[in-house]
Formats: structure tokens, sequence, C-alpha cells
């Protein structure tokens, strides 16, 4: 998602808020105050006006783009005088995306594919933590001990800015696919979390509780 500066006014903070109305981990914000994003895509949608704003677009999997975007596979708008594309209706923009996403792999097949080739697990965590370290050893242990392939990736989290984009649920978090070990998907908080292992507090999930989710990934 990009902001571009069209009606003026305080643009960094009406972007933050404006943020805040679409509150899902997998979107990115991005803030374009010289408009490079609306003029490159002026140019890719062959749109006669200023710059492309205020529209909504799809790419399906197989989108390469080299130096500048390639033409979306469906797109639509909420502008005047454009006629090369159909002004903008939700219900018709969903069934749009259903179509794409009804494209790829079974999800059966995906989520075979991905748990035994591409898995990504992703430790949250802030430096004054101190149970993350013990977190990252138990996830490299029940690796280790399942004789599994992963990309680990550490996230550290230091403002509170940051901990709501990704949706931190405290230190350490540990998300595997995408998905918290939990399922926990709460109001972000940047603080230490506690986790309940057969009815007992601790302060980092263990080897067995991680080993537990990776089976479950598996079947």
């Amino acid at each position: 998602m990009i902001w571009d500066p069209i009606f003026g006014g305080y643009f960094d903070s009406e972007a933050k808020n404006l943020s805040r109305s679409f509150p899902d981990k997998r979107v990115s914000y991005y803030k374009d105050p010289d408009s490079l994003a609306g003029n490159l895509w002026k140019g890719v949608l062959k749109i006669e006006r200023d710059i492309a704003w205020d529209v909504y677009l799809l790419y399906g999997p197989d989108a390469q783009w080299e130096k500048e975007p390639t033409q979306p596979e469906f797109w639509m708008h909420q502008l005047f005088g454009v006629t090369n594309a159909p002004r903008l209706d939700t219900e018709k923009l969903t069934e749009e995306l259903k179509g794409l996403l009804d494209k790829l792999e079974p999800e059966d097949s995906k989520k075979g594919k991905q748990s035994k080739e591409n898995m990504r697990i992703e430790l949250l965590y802030f430096n004054s933590c101190p149970s993350y370290k013990r977190a990252l050893a138990n996830i490299k242990a029940a690796l280790k001990e399942k004789k599994l392939r992963a990309e680990l990736k550490l996230i550290n989290v230091e403002t509170e800015e940051q901990a709501e984009k990704v949706g931190f649920q405290g230190s350490p978090s540990i998300r595997i696919n995408g998905k918290d070990l939990e399922g926990r998907d709460e109001v972000f908080s940047l603080s230490c979390r506690l986790y309940h292992l057969n009815g007992k507090p601790t302060a980092a999930p263990s080897k067995e509780a991680i080993i537990v989710k990776l089976e479950s990934i598996m079947k």
C-alpha cells in the first residue's frame, strides 16, 4: 500500500493514521512524498492525468518486474475521466482476486511443498529480553532433531511503531510459515511474553513444543 500526497496537509501523520485502517500483518505500507510510484504507474496504466492514484491493482503469482512494473492482470480505480478500466466495485475486485487464487496450487499440495522445502521460521524479540536466546536454541535443537531445514529469520523489534507493523505478540515470539506458534493474534505488545506449557508459565517455548508444531505442519 503506497500513500501519495494528493490533498496536501500533514502527509506523514495522515499516512500513518490511514494505515491503521488496514490492520493486517500481510500489508506493507510505503510513503511516497514525491509521487514516484504515482508517476510510474501513470505510464504503465496509460492514464491521461497528472499521476495514478486511488488505483487497485491485482498481480498474479507469475508476475515479474524488471525496470518497471508490468501491466496488472486486473485493476480498478476511483478517478474521473479514466475509461480503460472499471471503477472500483469491491464485490467485483473480490471475485477477480479469488479467481487469481484459484490458479494457485491446491492448498494441501502447497502446504506440503512449503513444509518440506520452504519452511520459514521467524523469531521476533527485543534485545533486553533475556529469553529469546533460549527460544533460538530450542528452535535450532528442534530442527536438528527432526532433520529439517528452514529459513530462520531473527526480527529485532525496537519501537512501538515497528511492533504494530509486524503484529508483535511479545518477546520471544515464533512464527512458522507466517503463523504464531500458539496461534496468538492479539493487539500488538512490546513486552516480554509468557507461554503456558503443561499448565505452567515459561518465558520461552520448549524444544518439545516447537517439535509438536513442526510435526503438525509436516502432516
